[in-house]
């Protein structure tokens, strides 16, 4: 995936705080998160789906990654940050798309970080 140069900017002003995120586009992702966390199970340790819970979980995980690639790249950067900072973790087991998404989205992710004013 080939990304501009207004993407990663974008994208290193959103990760190191100089902009925020639409309030529309922030509302969902608490609500994606929100969704996910009911699926937790404690005695799996980082939110682990619940066995009986696994596929509702992807399917929630891969609806919200398409809402998002549906917008700017860098929300697909926030949402994943988003879900790291609530604790949630994506395997490749249960949610085996998200290895395309990690592979399509890290040089967008190295460039932002790299990113010199």
């Amino acid at each position: 995936m080939i990304f501009s140069e207004e993407d990663v900017i974008k994208s290193h002003n959103l990760m190191n705080g100089k902009d925020v995120l639409p309030p529309e586009i922030s509302e969902r992702m608490k609500e994606y998160i929100k969704v996910l966390k009911e699926f937790h199970d404690p005695s799996k340790g980082l939110y682990a789906p619940k066995d009986d819970k696994k596929d509702e979980f992807r399917k929630v995980c891969l609806d919200s990654f398409k809402y998002f690639t549906k917008l700017e790249p860098c929300m697909v950067l926030m949402y994943i940050r988003e879900l790291t900072e609530e604790s949630i973790s994506l395997s490749y087991e249960v949610f085996p798309e998200f290895k395309n998404f990690v592979s399509d989205y890290s040089p967008l992710l190295r460039a932002a970080r790299a990113y010199k004013e």
